[in-house]
């Protein structure tokens, strides 16, 4: 289960800027031509996005950056244009754009042609992978030629005076969202700059004031204006009069959360109209878009070619977790017996899946440590065992046992913990080594995250602990088949990237909560406990202007939260649900593994049962579309009775008393 998410830090390119002075350019709207609002001849059409465009023929406070018609890489406010992704130092992505020319790596290359047919434009393709899980690439164009550390000037430029930001662009973006970012410093960030000459001073934490316009975006030249009082949320709490006297440069910035493409041309970008002298009306905090459901991922084979693949579908399919038990205090009784595990069966399960923090049972811990004593387990931990077995067995249900750990105890850079652990798996594997039951399954460690309160566990560290609990078993057991899932909270992307063990009798496992503010909406233990009503699946009829309607609330909770609901309009659905576990699936059938996924669910406080079931529904037909077994995590069915809701039981296949 997921107790907590890290917050993932967006290290986005900040270019520091400078000395300009400030010009006002009074034409015609009419009269810019190709570098103005286009259209006819004379013609003034209105800003798109509520600008402060007038009649036909009025003048118009503009402020030129680039027409980029001379076809250089420098604007008219002698800043650059540069493009940008999160695969360079001091990031870790795997992201790519082209051009490249980040900081250090040469200059952008403008692309011909531009708006009206001539002349040059600023161009960018990119594909995002899903390394962080917030991957991006992006165009950024600055507003003054001082970038650099160590004496990074402010650019002298009264953005906030203006109105809002105009540009030409065409394109696509598919997976992920395009924005234009208002990127800033703070005073002084010639003390904060970053190995690679970049400041990394931010006003608003990286949750950087922004304006969606992907559903603007065609691949046809549009006009697009964005007024920066309303057009513009986020900021983290930032004042936006603040954060605009402190403008850099803006960023044409395309994210993904699961992998994205973008093509993107940009021309005549300008600063127009007035700011407000009286009183703003609070912009909405959210856009009402309509639902994007990403095109579905196309999979060549569904065919694992391992004997283990139909263990799995007959054994680990349409599985109950035993939660909140074992894993989380002593034993102190049996809180769950056999009329228990008889209602899990009959309620049409077929797989029990028991989480228990295995080191808890160690007697004399301090001891072995110092090299005192052998290693000492409590008898009960094998009552617990044998009973449950014993259980399964007569109700024709399969065991795993779960490594569980939740206590913190979890040290994979100790000798002596990765030993004792070892040895525990070993004794485990001895008592049951004559047993002859193939639907017994170990479980080597759930989650290691959780155990260690971070999420920054190296998967070679996993591996080497894994390993050595593999090698514990085999002594006394050399054909149990073990389940492994990877770190990032048994993520599927981890899972991807990594080679298979040298192991035969290995199921692999990843764990599914997406999209999480769905999922884990109202649950005390993350930022989430507050929101509320986020439905399943999107629409803009059910969705909400105003942050606040949702429960969420930006200035408390971290960036990455907020990015998850502005993007909801596209997560939301049954392909985005289809597409990631596709990934998993994709890597089974290229490694020849079987793979399942045995936590999912949706916390029952502050999601409707309607919407809890339409979710359900989707995602157990996904998982048997892709022939992937499943055990939910949140409990569904009263344990005293075996009742299910009619509308849970019939999303998920289950019977109900």
């Amino acid at each position: 289960m997921e107790r907590r998410r890290a917050t993932p830090w967006i290290l986005l390119l900040t270019i520091v800027l400078g000395g300009c002075e400030d010009e006002l350019l009074a034409v015609p709207r009419a009269a810019a031509g190709p570098g103005g609002a286009g259209g006819a001849a004379g013609a003034a059409p209105a800003p798109v996005g509520g600008g402060a465009g007038g009649a036909a023929g009025a003048e118009e406070r503009r402020l030129l950056i680039d027409d980029c018609d001379d076809g250089d890489a420098v604007n008219e406010l002698g800043g650059i244009w540069l493009s940008y992704d999160d695969y360079h130092d001091p990031n870790t992505g795997e992201s790519v754009v082209w051009p490249t020319s980040w900081f250090k790596e040469g200059e952008f290359s403008m692309s011909e042609p531009g708006y009206g047919g001539d002349g040059f434009a600023a161009r960018i393709t990119g594909t995002t992978a899903t390394k962080l899980g917030y991957d991006y690439v992006g165009l950024a164009v600055a507003l003054g030629p001082h970038s650099y550390c160590p004496d990074p000037q402010p650019a002298g430029i009264d953005v906030g005076s203006y109105a809002g930001i105009r540009f030409h662009a065409k394109g696509s973006a598919t997976g992920g969202d395009l924005t234009v970012k208002i990127l800033h410093s703070k005073e002084g960030t010639e003390d904060n700059c970053q190995t690679n000459g970049l400041t990394g001073d931010s006003l608003t934490g990286w949750n950087d004031w922004a304006a969606n316009f992907t559903n603007r975006l065609t691949t046809e030249w549009t006009e697009i204006a964005l007024d920066f009082r309303r057009d513009f949320t986020g900021g983290g709490g930032s004042d936006l009069e603040t954060v605009l006297d402190h403008a850099k440069d803006f960023h044409f910035f395309f994210q993904s959360t699961s992998g994205g493409t973008v093509e993107l041309t940009v021309d005549d970008v300008e600063l127009y109209g007035e700011a407000p002298t009286g009183p703003v009306e609070a912009p909405p905090d959210m856009q009402l878009l309509a639902a994007a459901p990403p095109e579905k991922a196309e999979l060549p084979s569904l065919v694992v070619d391992h004997p283990l693949q139909a263990l799995a579908m007959e054994s680990l399919d349409r599985g109950y977790n035993v939660t909140n038990w074992l894993e989380q205090g002593t034993f102190a009784g049996f809180e769950y017996d056999e009329a228990f595990v008889a209602r899990v069966a009959a309620a049409g399960h077929r797989a029990l899946r028991l989480p228990i923090d295995l080191d808890r049972f160690i007697t004399n811990y301090a001891a072995y440590a110092a090299g005192e004593a052998a290693l000492e387990l409590d008898p009960t931990l094998f009552t617990i065992l044998d009973s449950f077995d014993e259980w399964t067995l007569a109700h024709g249900l399969s065991l795993t046992i779960d490594y569980h750990q939740y206590d913190a105890s979890c040290d994979l850079s100790d000798p002596v913990y990765v030993e004792a652990v070892a040895e525990i798996w070993g004794r485990v594997a001895e008592h049951f080594a004559a047993a002859g039951r193939r639907d017994l399954f170990f479980e080597l460690l759930n989650e290691v995250e959780l155990s260690t309160g971070s999420d920054g566990v190296a998967a070679e560290d996993l591996t080497a602990f894994a390993t050595r609990m593999l090698a514990a078993i085999r002594a006394f057991d050399p054909t149990r088949v073990v389940l492994f899932g990877d770190v990032q909270w048994y993520g599927i992307s981890p899972l991807t990237s990594r080679e298979p063990f040298d192991d035969e009798n290995v199921i692999y496992v990843f764990h599914f909560y997406d999209p999480f503010i769905f999922t884990h909406q109202g649950t005390s233990w993350t930022d989430l406990e507050p929101v509320h009503d986020v439905p399943y699946p999107y629409s803009p009829e059910r969705w909400f202007e105003r942050f606040a309607d949702l429960g969420f609330d930006p200035d408390r909770m971290p960036a990455w939260l907020i990015d998850r609901a502005k993007a909801y309009y596209r997560q939301g659905n049954r392909n985005a649900l289809y597409n990631e576990v596709a990934r998993a699936k994709r890597w089974a059938v290229e490694h020849a593994v079987p793979v399942i996924c045995n936590e999912f669910g949706a916390y029952d406080g502050g999601a409707s049962t309607a919407d809890r079931a339409a979710y359900y529904a989707d995602l157990v037909g996904v998982f048997a579309e892709l022939e992937i077994p499943w055990t939910h995590w949140f409990m569904v069915m009263d344990r005293d009775t075996g009742a299910i809701d009619p509308q849970i039981a019939a999303a998920m296949g289950l019977t109900t008393e």
